[in-house]
This record gives C-alpha cells, sequence and structure tokens, in this order.
C-alpha cells in the first residue's frame, strides 16, 4: 500500500503500510527551501492501494481537524534566512592640526535591520557587554558599540591611538565589524559593517 501526501511546505512524503488494516507511515526530511507556519497535508499524489475486494482507493477529502498534521500539531518549517541590511555609515574625520586641535568627525554610526517571520537576535560573540542590550568591541582606530535591541552600530575614532595617528594625508583607513543575525529557527544570514577613516588636516 503507497500513498504519497503533498504538505504546505511544499514537499510530498510516501506514505506506506504493510497490509490493508495497517497503519501508513512516512519520514519526512526538511529541504532547504521548505517553508510554511502550520504544516499540514493539502493533497494528495500517487495512490496505490486497494480495499479487500480490490477496489482501487480513490483519493477523496482531505482529513480535518485532528485527523490532519495542521489540526493536531502546531509544526513551523522554516529554512529561510533572515534578510539583512544596513544603512551606510557616515565617514569619520581624523582631528589635524597641533595637538589635535582642528575638530574632525570621530562618531559614526549605522542601523542595522533584520526581516524575518521569526525572532531575530544579533549575535554578540567576541562582543564584551557594556550594560543592558549595549556591548562593545575594540577596534584598530577607536572602538565600536553595538545595540542588539535597536539594532544601531555606532564607533568612535580614537585620535590620538597609534594606528590612526600614522594615516597619511590622502589616505582611508577602513574599520570592519562582522555582524550574524539568526533566527529562532536558527537560520543566520552574516554581513560586514564598515567604517571608514580619512584624514582632515596634516599633523602638526
Amino acid at each position: 500500500i503507497l500513498v504519497t501526501v503533498l504538505l504546505s511546505s511544499g514537499a510530498s512524503v510516501v506514505l506506506t503500510a504493510e497490509a490493508a488494516g495497517t497503519s501508513l507511515s512516512g519520514t519526512y526530511t526538511v529541504a532547504a527551501g521548505q517553508t510554511t507556519s502550520d504544516l499540514t497535508v493539502v493533497g494528495y499524489g500517487a495512490v496505490s492501494a486497494t480495499d479487500a475486494a480490490g477496489n482501487a482507493m480513490v483519493a477523496g477529502a482531505l482529513p480535518s481537524g485532528s485527523n490532519n498534521i495542521g489540526g493536531a500539531k502546531d509544526i513551523v518549517i522554516d529554512t529561510t534566512a533572515p534578510v539583512l541590511s544596513m544603512s551606510l555609515a557616515p565617514m569619520l574625520v581624523e582631528a589635524g592640526g597641533f595637538n589635535n586641535a582642528i575638530g574632525g568627525t570621530p562618531i559614526s554610526s549605522l542601523t542595522i535591520t533584520a526581516q524575518d517571520q521569526n525572532t531575530v537576535t544579533i549575535s554578540t560573540a567576541g562582543w564584551t557587554l557594556v550594560s543592558g542590550t549595549t556591548y562593545s568591541k575594540a577596534g584598530t582606530y577607536g572602538t565600536a558599540n553595538l545595540n542588539t535591541a535597536s539594532g544601531l552600530l555606532s564607533y568612535t575614532l580614537n585620535n590620538t591611538a597609534t594606528a590612526t595617528q600614522q594615516l597619511d594625508d590622502g589616505e582611508v583607513g577602513t574599520e570592519t565589524f562582522t555582524i550574524t543575525v539568526t533566527d529562532a529557527a536558527g537560520n543566520s544570514t552574516t554581513q560586514d559593517a564598515v567604517f571608514s577613516i580619512q584624514i582632515g588636516r596634516a599633523h602638526v
């Protein structure tokens, strides 16, 4: 006995039974691209079954209520990774002049946005907790602060850092932080957040 059922995730599962009067069973292995907010049987495919008199089974009405997966269980299938986007971070400008007396633009920020049908969290691996939902991470030219609740990523340039002072006129330094977001199903997306630093005026 063989019956193929079609699922709301877009998959099909072959159910088999050894003999009439026994339960049909099959195995569903979730594949990439299959997603549904409520897994249930939505149709029949191939049917190869007969009754005791030899009459072939005809696929009829779908089971309803608790007789169908959707009525008996709340099963969510999600293989879609979150869509991650970031706003453009304004250019940072190093202070210049005698003892950095000519002010630059020491702070820049961008916003991290993730779209998904489930709750999304921002990974803090490699970051240090400051307080609440704010984390920090030291870079080459300064320090980044990440707020996992708002998605705000800010960067503060350290004008007195050796690496910052060694930037030449016309040179642009870059600072990159890798951001990973993960949804409740474990699907992840990674993207680099980049901050650029340019020389303001020559040091004296």
